[in-house]
């Protein structure tokens, strides 16, 4: 990743402390991804009780990306809200900090479904579910959204789709 140089990003589990960081963290440039970054502002309020859970890239000690999700016993796990601050999109923090999401999971629930959906002009997320091997369909809710799904594979060699 290179524009912070040898600095690097952590990914790791939110903890309370962030609670004001992620209640002001700014995503959105274009008005589709107003949604999602109202999604990550308002998840500390829905960690306690609903199973939501939080990982958060952090670049010194300023959060740089966030993703909310819940791992469900199915097993599946839901991705509702994924983003980086606007000065470091295009850095691949976004890919890996769903591949983060989706190693954490599957270690818990092996062979877990990651599903997401992804407005229908957000190139950046559609990019990202791409690379991750991901299938994609016009969501049966709504026809400017796309649904999209992937499973993983974890084991010595690393992170490989599951085809």
């Amino acid at each position: 990743m290179e524009d912070h140089g040898s600095r690097p990003v952590v990914f790791r589990f939110y903890h309370p402390d962030d609670r004001e960081q992620v209640e002001r963290f700014r995503c959105a440039w274009r008005p589709w991804e107003r949604d999602a970054q109202t999604v990550i502002r308002n998840a500390p309020s829905l960690i306690e009780g609903d199973g939501i859970e939080l990982i958060v890239a952090q670049l010194e000690n300023t959060i740089v990306g966030v993703a909310e999700f819940k791992v469900f016993d199915q097993p599946e796990c839901m991705i509702y809200s994924l983003g980086v601050v606007s000065r470091l999109w295009d850095r691949g923090i976004g890919t890996l900090l769903k591949e983060v999401v989706m190693v954490e999971a599957t270690l818990r629930r092996p062979g877990c479904i990651f599903t997401s959906q992804v407005f229908h002009l957000n190139r950046r997320m559609i990019h990202v579910n791409e690379k991750l091997h991901a299938v994609t369909e016009i969501s049966p809710d709504d026809n400017e959204f796309l649904f999209t799904y992937v499973t993983i594979n974890v084991d010595r060699g690393g992170v490989t789709p599951s085809k």
